[in-house]
């Protein structure tokens, strides 16, 4: 129940604007939120940080779509967080295994997310993928599969 949700959106459209609504209607009430995607370094002088022991940043692929080029905010929030001893659950797209962008910016996209994903997993102490609704383990404390000798 002492969560702190950061929701990274950014209504662009009407039909952002829905999407933002239906996100709003269906977090617990509990649950304190701040809609940011930069700035993560003014987090420690926030009410709702300082109360919260866990903090869940949704969604980090939403964060890069909003900079494409800043990513370096990701691992700002990564490290306040850590600093001050907070609990981190980050959503994120896997945005590799579908087709291939046929445009320069869909594969930039593409490509940053991944190189980001990767970065905050090798970080993780957990990491799990989720396909169709049924979680899927991927590292536990710290031990993951390491390619390719694992295999």
């Amino acid at each position: 129940d002492n969560v702190l949700y950061i929701a990274a959106a950014t209504v662009t459209d009407q039909a952002m604007a829905d999407r933002v609504k239906k996100h709003r209607e269906q977090r617990p009430s509990s649950w304190l939120t701040l809609e940011m995607y930069s700035d993560f370094t003014t987090l420690i002088n926030k009410a709702e940080f300082k109360q919260s022991e866990v903090i869940l940043m949704d969604c980090i692929t939403t964060m890069i779509g909003n900079f494409m080029v800043e990513t370096e905010e990701v691992f700002s929030l990564i490290n306040v967080c850590n600093e001050n001893n907070k609990k981190l659950i980050i959503v994120s797209n896997e945005t590799g295994m579908g087709v291939v962008p046929s445009y320069y910016m869909g594969n930039y996209f593409r490509d940053i997310s991944g190189r980001i994903n990767n970065k905050i997993g090798i970080q993780a102490e957990h990491m799990y993928f989720i396909f169709s609704g049924i979680p899927i383990k991927l590292k536990h404390k710290g031990e993951m599969v390491k390619w390719p000798q694992d295999f």
